[in-house]
């Protein structure tokens, strides 16, 4: 008995395989059909950042999971932006609703304390009527804040007294 393929299942395959193929992060089979969008680097370091501040921004380039692009004729909107707790969306070039593919999403990390943090960023995407999540997987590091130490004005004044001896002391030597 030969079995028939669809247009609909050839499709779906292409889709699964093309993102396979380019390495991405991990891919969500949505109910309709549609394996999410193409997400890449894979998976973003923001290594150790010290608990209070902002890490420098990574950049995630989202497109159609097969390739095509929304000049083709292609639909594509990336619906939302799921992130973990201390990491933050910085711009990008996707837009909420219509978007072009491929576009980017900014993102850094900022910790609210000390320790390890990680998560994953659901990005939910709609292409040509189909809706679909890609998984990319975050880490980071908090840092606990260590403060400078300050001097007093009184400290201050004794240092630079100390120190004008010490180059009284030396010019008349020389």
């Amino acid at each position: 008995m030969k079995k028939k393929t669809t247009r609909l299942s050839r499709w779906k395959a292409a889709m699964c395989l093309a993102a396979l193929t380019a390495g991405t992060a991990t891919v969500v089979q949505a109910q309709s059909g549609y394996a999410g969008p193409v997400v890449s680097p894979p998976s973003l370091d923001f290594g150790t950042v010290t608990s209070g501040t902002t890490s420098a921004f990574q950049t995630l380039t989202v497109s159609l999971a097969y390739g095509g692009t929304t000049t083709e004729g292609n639909t594509f909107s990336v619906d939302s932006v799921a992130l973990p707790p201390g990491f933050i969306r910085t711009g990008g070039s996707c837009p909420a609703g219509t978007a072009p593919s491929p576009c980017t999403i900014d993102i850094a990390f900022q910790p609210g304390g000390p320790g390890a943090a990680a998560g994953d960023v659901a990005i939910t995407a709609t292409s040509n009527g189909l809706q679909g999540v890609t998984n990319v997987p975050v880490t980071g590091n908090g840092a606990a804040f260590q403060s400078v130490p300050v001097l007093s004005n009184l400290a201050l004044l004794i240092m630079l007294a100390g120190l004008g001896g010490l180059g009284l002391m030396y010019a008349r030597r020389h």
